[in-house]
């Protein structure tokens, strides 16, 4: 397959119906040149014998995998001269136990899981297959494409990570990234990304890259650490992506806008009354949360779903004491409309 030959031809190899059709549809909506699906390794036998032209292989591994692992070593038979790539299909974590290998089955590049996320497919699909053009294309004068848009890299105003998957090690980052954590690109340059942002637990991270590899990209609210000690709060978005040919992490760290710090100390506040916080506690936190957010005026009210139309004033703070004359905000028909929904 060339660059001009279009993006290549598949063949899914999968028990499992559902599996074939989220690929199917994925890769038809891509414009492949062709596709080809086969229920078991019986079934995509026969059809090799027909000798068409694949550039890539999803093959379902299952319970013992004896079957897939057997023609995994057809398949380097297949065209020995470019042998074809595998992407392995793991219906469960088992699977991969059972095969009893201690290394990647002959020709397998990649795994992805089942029930198969079509986000998930395509991202290694394309790093695939990518790869593959690039060892079967003839030498050509490198591009410049990838410098000429560095500069969107470096000048964004988010803090921007690529990391790699397999180890969690920082590859790069850009200027954004070094400003403000105030830590050099020595210091983060094959550093750990947790080490950048300071509230996930490990269960919470494992979980966070498994939704990752199933849905293609994650986002969560953390604190990221400053080189002083310090920590501030972000936005934190996850996806996968290709570079240079290969899957990473693309990671961007977002300033919580001034939405994200109301939503935020209303969360606080909100877990304050539930865990019984006192209504000292309760008006100590809502006056730190004023001072923090340059508010005039505030009205902390309690509105249960079970009681409507019924309201309980919990806290009243006013930045600056009001004049007799000056009406009851919390009368006001706009914080009506808002306790009304």
């Amino acid at each position: 397959m060339t660059a001009n030959e279009g993006r290549g031809s598949v063949l899914i190899v999968a028990t499992d119906r559902d599996d074939r059709r989220v690929l199917f549809d994925a890769l038809d909506a891509q414009e492949f040149d062709a596709i080809y699906t086969a229920k078991d390794v019986a079934q995509a036998r026969a059809f090799l014998e027909q000798d068409p032209q694949i550039d890539l292989v999803l093959l379902e591994f299952l319970d013992d995998a004896r079957s897939a692992l057997a023609f995994c070593g057809e398949l380097r038979q297949y065209h020995p001269s470019a042998p074809v790539p595998v992407i392995g299909i793991l219906s469960a974590n088992t699977a991969r136990q059972q095969a009893h290998w201690e290394r990647m089955p002959p020709g397998v590049v990649e795994w992805i899981t089942s029930p198969v996320h079509a986000g998930e497919a395509l991202t290694r699909i394309n790093a695939v297959l990518a790869v593959r053009r690039e060892t079967t294309s003839p030498a050509s004068t490198p591009t410049t494409s990838a410098d000429r848009y560095h500069f969107a890299f470096d000048g964004s105003l988010d803090e921007i990570a690529v990391v790699d998957p397999k180890s969690g090690r920082i590859l790069e980052v850009n200027a954004t990234f070094v400003q403000r954590s105030g830590f050099g690109r020595a210091q983060v340059l094959g550093g750990r990304v947790e080490s950048f942002d300071a509230t996930f637990s490990p269960d919470q991270r494992a979980e966070l890259n498994l939704k990752l590899g199933r849905e293609g990209s994650v986002r969560a609210r953390t604190q990221k650490p400053r080189a002083d000690g310090a920590t501030y709060p972000i936005d934190l978005y996850v996806r996968l992506a290709v570079q240079d040919g290969r899957l990473v992490h693309f990671y961007t760290f977002r300033e919580v806008g001034e939405l994200g710090r109301y939503q935020q100390v209303l969360g606080l506040l909100a877990r304050l009354t539930e865990m019984g916080g006192g209504d000292e506690g309760v008006a100590a936190a809502m006056r730190s949360a004023i001072d923090w957010l340059a508010l005039d005026f505030a009205l902390l009210v309690q509105a249960r779903p079970e009681q409507t139309g019924e309201t309980q004033t919990l806290a009243v703070h006013h930045r600056f004491a009001p004049s007799a004359d000056t009406p009851d905000p919390a009368q006001q028909s706009s914080v009506k409309q808002v306790l009304s929904g």
